[in-house]
This record gives structure tokens, C-alpha cells and sequence, in this order.
């Protein structure tokens, strides 16, 4: 008879890796690269034409909007990214911008909903909702962070009055005496 050892989780047989599958955004992407290397298309009208004879379906109207063979419905190029809105092949089309070909074979492999856009921001545990006002948010937004705001006060003013820190001096103490605990 034959005995089945039990293995750790660790070390069982993965599932077999499955190919990466290309969104329809990507490949209008890419097929909007091409046109753009070739260099054939000299205005954003002729880029149309060039993407209507790849065979994609065209819809004008507020937004330029396209669709492939096999896709149910239109996709706008303002939702392709930077550097594929309308205005943005208008300008790299007249020189005015430079164009970051998109790779169509390192196409990230995080889901959609985790993928974000690397910004450079400061280094800040509070919200400036002046700021995030600014930038479109809601009221809804304004509520959240303000209680986030108060919370992290409340944490701060809680961590002093446990280690007894009265004065800025007294919290210049403590953090050296962590740093060299900790070196």
C-alpha cells in the first residue's frame, strides 16, 4: 500500500500559471503607438483614419470614443491614460509633447482596483481638507477627514501624557534615546 504524506502549504504543487490577458485598452493603445512610430499620420484626423482601417469603429461626439471586433461597447480615449486623450495626440501629434510608447508586453500585473498612479506628496499625517476641497472632493470626504484628523490628534496628545512629555526638550530626549536604543 501506498501512504500520502501530508505536505506543509508551502510546498504543495502550485496551480499551473495561466498567460496575462490584454485588455482592449491595452491594444488600442498599442495600436495607437504604431500608427504614432510609423509617423504616417500628420494630424489628429488622419490618426482616425488609421485606426478606422485597423479596423476599429469610431464613435464622434463630446468624446472620441472606439470600438474593436470583438468589443460590446466603445471605449473614450480620455479613459486610455496620459498621453491618449484627445488633447494630448493633438499636441504630440503637432510636436508641442513627447509620447511614452505604452509596452505592451510589460503590462502590469496588479488587479485594476490596486493599480495607482506614484505620485510625489509630502510626508503628512494629517489631511488638508483645503486642499482636498480643491481637488473635487465632497462633502462626504470633508466628514472623514475631519474625525481622521481628530483621531490622530487624540492618539498624539494620548502618547505625550503616557510618557509624561511636557516640552519640546522632553521629546527631543526620548527620540534620541530610541534612536541610539535602536542603532
Amino acid at each position: 500500500m501506498s501512504v500520502i504524506e501530508k505536505k506543509k502549504p508551502s510546498e504543495r504543487v502550485k496551480r499551473t500559471t495561466y498567460p496575462e490577458k490584454k485588455s482592449f485598452r491595452d491594444d488600442i493603445r498599442y495600436v495607437i503607438d504604431q500608427v504614432l512610430k510609423e509617423g504616417s499620420a500628420k494630424d489628429f484626423d488622419e490618426l482616425l483614419y488609421k485606426l478606422e482601417d485597423a479596423g476599429y469603429e469610431i464613435k464622434r461626439g463630446k468624446h472620441i470614443s472606439l470600438k474593436g471586433k470583438d468589443q460590446k461597447r466603445f471605449i473614450r480615449l480620455c479613459s486610455l491614460g496620459d498621453g491618449y486623450s484627445e488633447d494630448d495626440l493633438k499636441k504630440i501629434l503637432a510636436g508641442e509633447m513627447e509620447h511614452a510608447f505604452f509596452d505592451n508586453e510589460k503590462v502590469e500585473k496588479q488587479p485594476k482596483a490596486y493599480q495607482r498612479k506614484k505620485e510625489d506628496h509630502e510626508f503628512d499625517l494629517l489631511i488638508d481638507i483645503q486642499k482636498k476641497l480643491a481637488q473635487g472632493k465632497g462633502k462626504y470626504y470633508v466628514r472623514f477627514a475631519k474625525n481622521f484628523n481628530t483621531k490622530l490628534v487624540a492618539k498624539a496628545v494620548l502618547y505625550l501624557k503616557q510618557h509624561d512629555i511636557r516640552s519640546y526638550n522632553d521629546l527631543e530626549k526620548n527620540v534620541k534615546t530610541a534612536i541610539t536604543r535602536f542603532t
